[in-house]
């Protein structure tokens, strides 16, 4: 949730937007997980440097400079996939060579995820009540996230944190993208400190050490 709020305000560099593209809840939802290595070396190959499109840029101040952007760099690599080695003309996305038939569904994939983080982009722009805020979350949540069966319970404890979310918001006030993000970090809850007692090893330890242990201790032996 927190990366897709500052998606907006990043740069999305090569680097940045792979680990979210193989983060666990996209990357199994739209099968990248067991391909992490091709993704990596289509992404290098396709000249993408920073940028989802020339309009995430302007707010940069390179508005129109679309070269290097993901946007473009996709277009090579689906130019690449449609003409055959030395049979490209000239066009505005030169075609990659190296991209074969081979990775027409992992670019399919990339596309897709790619279209579906600029549509949220694009309409996460405007300021919003924080009903609506968490309503443009949850659409990209259904849009992007998946789990297998044993982990959908993180999905649906990230529609509970937004459920809790819109309970709250009953103001109509207009809140933008920096001021939902704070609101949001909030709200998630944090992994807590793991004590060290109770993990089924034998621990020597003071007892002031169990002060984050959560249970009562019913017998010291020593």
């Amino acid at each position: 949730l927190e990366s897709l709020i500052a998606l907006p305000l990043s740069r999305a560099s090569a680097p940045e937007l792979t680990r979210l593209l193989l983060s666990p809840a996209i990357a199994h939802r739209w099968r990248l997980a067991d391909h992490g290595d091709d993704v990596v070396a289509l992404i290098s190959g396709s000249g993408i440097r920073w940028g989802l499109d020339s309009s995430h840029r302007a707010h940069f101040g390179l508005a129109g400079l679309s070269q290097g952007t993901w946007l473009s760099g996709l277009d090579s690599l689906l130019t690449g996939l449609a003409l055959a080695r030395g049979s490209a003309p000239v066009l505005a996305a030169p075609a990659m060579e190296g991209v074969s038939s081979s990775d027409l569904e992992l670019v399919g994939s990339l596309c897709e995820v790619l279209s579906r983080l600029r549509k949220f982009v694009a309409g996460s722009r405007a300021p919003a009540p924080l009903r609506e805020w968490v309503d443009r979350l949850r659409t990209a949540l259904t849009e992007l996230a998946g789990f297998p069966p044993s982990e959908e319970w993180m999905l649906a404890q990230a529609h509970a944190v937004l459920t809790d979310l819109a309970e709250a918001g009953q103001t109509s006030r207009q809140l933008n993208r920096a001021e939902f993000a704070r609101v949001l970090s909030a709200a998630l809850p944090r992994p807590r400190r793991r004590s060290p007692a109770g993990n089924g090893a034998i621990q020597v330890i003071r007892p002031g050490e169990l002060l984050h242990a959560e249970f009562r201790v019913v017998v010291f032996l020593g």
